[in-house]
């Protein structure tokens, strides 16, 4: 917490031991000091006038945040691959219309308390505006803008109309920036980004050669729903690209509704390096071309773009805007995919379709598909030895670990048997001691949590009540945040029952928001932390009376296990126990119903097409050395 002159954070936020933690901790403990500092100048030093500017406090600690690690590290790669990573999380929430919120308001027209939009929208959405903006009046001229901001308003209040004034000032007065000669100023931009809640959809289609044109409307991401104010929205987009005679940084803009012509030159795809905040559908013809590039040199595309591909084509194909013929085609280089962003993408998206489809009958065909990425991938890396991997950077120990879990979770055998043998050496090694002593845990830390997981969840009871012990006992948070999501993958009923009542008893110690969420990864016929809400349900309410919050994680996390319409009745016999104590939102059951209709409707399709893609993948694949 920012307050004047005094930071407070939680151990696992603010200690570092490399002996202990992987470079990913680092990075994040870094971010997190840097963000509250940040606010002696963002939020302390200038004061925003009021609620609805919170982004001028929040956006900006958050994008120096990353410019720091950045800073720290010697390098320039954080700032623009978590912007990246940022942007696929936050789509999720802003083209979802009972979730999406403008970034800010401005005067009387709508006053929101600070946690009335979601910390996604304003954190991270505006970090990745801030950054559009960065790009758009050129660097040096936003660092003099933000130091005359900071200067004038030193110990004052200020909303977002002063901090675009003087930024337009700064450009105006400077050479360069990508406004100069426009009929329409930054503040209309912005306004555009910030006064507006949902996203926009660039359509582009080739004309010939490299003439593509573009053409933007509000993403839909359910089609079928009413027309609304928000269908009309116009965003003034700026399209960056690389000039090819003169090699500096262009921007081509798209202020309306009207189709405009485009000169992709030797790109590939548009805004190649992911700076724009926005969704992007191609034709039928480009989605080919760009299929076949990645399967001949997925390099001649940068990784963010690559991630981005994923993303756009896997959310359109869900209600049906895109085949999801277009995904899977887009998918098959995923074999020899060596760069953390993609995969991150990907294995996002799996989190909604492996919950929805390991009960159907066909599962195994799409199983197949997946184990045709993921064994290629966990094989290359078993073979190098995952212990040479300890000290390399962030995102290759966050592939690696991504690729443990991804592999294991679908019960690949190398990976299943890789976990218990270094479970048991585990056992064998540290009886009597830590499991973050590293004399006793040759594990290497980025993958512990998959280790466990994957131990306990194929193992015996034996095996559980001595990983349960070592979670009472340890005193590194970041070691008991490793266990309990071993302890989490138990499918035992007995199991699941332990460890949420000790961890009610001890809630003090113990986040339940990230211990709900990593219970929640783990796939389960049976609902028991539900079946458990109800059979203990006067103990869960005492214990969380004080609590709201902690009590709808929970409630969440069980209502992510839902799998048939029975555990539906369940959850409405827990939510009529519960009404009395905690306000309960009516349209969960609602979400719930879409994931089976979703099942019905859109299952066979995915299934279908992961077995065309497969069959394609062994033609393409075949005979291919490991990279």
């Amino acid at each position: 917490m920012e307050n004047w002159g005094l930071i407070t954070a939680r151990q696992a936020e603010s200690l570092y031991n490399p002996l202990l933690f992987p470079l990913t901790h680092k990075n994040h403990v870094q971010e997190v000091i840097a963000h509250e500092v940040a606010h002696q100048w963002f939020g302390n030093l200038v004061t925003m006038k009021w609620w609805n500017n919170l982004w001028l406090n929040e956006g900006f600690a958050t994008m120096i945040s990353l410019r720091a690690v950045d800073f720290l590290e010697n390098t320039t790669l954080r700032y623009p691959e978590m912007t990246a990573e940022y942007m696929c999380i936050v789509l999720r929430t802003d083209q979802t219309d009972s979730q999406t919120f403008p970034v800010s308001s401005k005067g009387d027209e709508e006053v929101f308390s600070s946690n009335q939009r979601p910390r996604l929208i304003t954190y991270r959405k505006a970090a990745i505006v801030i950054r559009m903006v960065e790009r758009l009046v050129e660097e040096d001229i936003f660092r003099k803008g933000l130091h005359h901001f900071l200067n004038k308003f030193m110990y004052k209040n200020a909303d977002q109309d002063d901090l675009y004034s003087i930024l337009t000032y700064v450009h105006d007065s400077s050479s360069g920036g990508h406004l100069t000669g426009q009929n329409f100023s930054l503040a209309d931009v912005m306004d555009t980004w910030l006064g507006q809640e949902s996203v926009p959809v660039v359509h582009v289609s080739r004309k010939e050669g490299s003439i593509v044109t573009l053409r933007q409307q509000r993403y839909k991401h359910i089609p079928s729903t009413p027309p609304s104010k928000r269908d009309n929205y116009i965003w003034k987009i700026p399209i960056f690209y690389d000039d090819p005679v003169s090699g500096k940084h262009r921007v081509f803009w798209l202020t309306d509704h009207k189709p405009a012509v485009f000169d992709m030159g030797l790109q590939v795809v548009v805004d190649p390096y992911q700076l724009t905040y926005m969704r992007i559908r191609y034709d039928d013809g480009m989605y080919y071309d760009i299929t076949k590039r990645l399967i001949e040199d997925h390099n001649s595309i940068p990784a963010n773009s690559r991630g981005r591909l994923i993303d756009d084509t896997l959310a359109m194909a869900e209600h049906g805007q895109v085949s999801y013929e277009v995904p899977f085609n887009v998918t098959m280089y995923l074999p020899y995919e060596t760069s953390f962003r993609p995969f991150h993408v990907f294995s996002a998206y799996l989190d909604f379709f492996l919950p929805r489809l390991y009960l159907e009958p066909d599962y195994e065909k799409y199983r197949e598909w997946l184990l045709m990425i993921l064994a290629t991938q966990f094989d290359r890396m078993y073979a190098e030895g995952f212990e040479s991997y300890a000290q390399l950077g962030s995102n290759e120990n966050r592939l690696r670990e991504l690729i443990v879990f991804r592999a294991c979770g679908i019960d690949y055998k190398p990976c299943v048997e890789f976990a218990k043998k270094s479970f048991a050496e585990l056992r064998q090694n540290c009886s009597k001691t830590f499991l973050s002593s590293v004399e006793c845990n040759r594990i290497p830390f980025y993958i512990r949590s998959q280790v466990y997981s994957t131990a306990i969840q194929h193992g015996t009871q034996e095996d559980f009540d001595f990983l349960h012990q070592k979670w009472l006992d340890e005193h590194y948070m970041m070691e008991r945040d490793r266990i309990w999501s071993g302890l989490s993958a138990s499918k035992r009923k007995n199991d699941v029952y332990r460890i949420w009542t000790d961890l009610l008893q001890n809630k003090a110690r113990d986040s339940i928001k990230e211990r709900a969420v990593a219970f929640s990864k783990h796939l389960r016929h049976e609902n028991h932390l539900l079946t458990f809400m109800n059979d203990r349900y006067k103990y869960v309410a005492n214990q969380l009376r004080y609590s709201a919050d902690s009590f709808q994680t929970m409630f969440a996390a069980a209502l992510r296990g839902i799998h048939h319409v029975s555990q539906a009745d369940l959850a409405r016999t827990v939510m009529e126990k519960y009404a009395e104590t905690f306000k309960i939102h009516s349209g969960v059951l609602g979400s719930i119903m879409g994931r089976f209709a979703w099942r019905r409707d859109m299952g066979p399709h995915v299934i279908g097409n992961a077995t065309k893609a497969l069959k394609q993948m062994r033609k393409i694949h075949a005979g291919r050395p490991f990279l």
